[in-house]
């Protein structure tokens, strides 16, 4: 049937994705947004994109946001590599003005910078890749521990990797009245 996932993408409840090279757009949005089952999304490194190809993560996660009815956590992995994609300071601005609108399903963002701990982590010739953080993330889900982060007995070192943990649940939009039915 036109417009419908098939049975088995329907059924889909948890999904990682990952970067450097996975381009998050308001048409993957949609797309991920209709997944009926679709609770928790992962974004490993993404590049976030406008529907004109810019480096703006705006549309593309309001998108999901708005569209959405069954989503409830949306994980969010970059890094502090500053040049590579995947870097959180591409998409921060944009998470923090996301919302909700009135009357949906709450969700959870839980927003992840990962940084090197070698010595050489600040050295501009020693950059890490962005696939560094996605391998990162796959031995993570080898150990089964890829969606919570504030958990262990060092919750903020994992290996040669340091994170900081952010999480906060997206407000709701207001639904404005018109000024005509606003009563007095």
């Amino acid at each position: 049937m036109p417009g419908r996932p098939a049975a088995p993408w329907r059924r889909l409840s948890h999904l990682q994705l990952h970067g450097p090279r996975f381009r998050m757009t308001p048409r993957t949005a949609a797309s991920l947004a209709a997944l009926p089952a679709l609770s928790h999304l992962a974004l490993i490194t993404p590049h976030i994109v406008d529907a004109a190809g810019h480096r703006d993560a705006t549309d593309a996660l309001q998108t999901l946001l708005d569209e959405s009815v069954s989503l409830e956590q949306l994980l969010l992995v970059g890094h502090d590599e500053p040049h590579w994609v995947g870097a959180v300071r591409h998409w921060r601005p944009a998470v923090a003005q996301l919302t909700r609108p009135a009357g949906a399903r709450p969700v959870t963002i839980t927003l992840v910078t990962a940084g090197r701990l070698a010595p050489t982590a600040w050295d501009p010739a020693s950059r890490a890749h962005a696939s560094l953080y996605s391998d990162w993330m796959l031995a993570r889900v080898r150990r089964g521990t890829h969606w919570a982060f504030l958990d262990g007995d060092d919750p903020c070192t994992d290996g040669a990797i340091a994170y900081n943990v952010e999480a906060w649940r997206v407000p709701s939009r207001h639904v404005a009245l018109h000024p005509a039915t606003a009563v007095a």
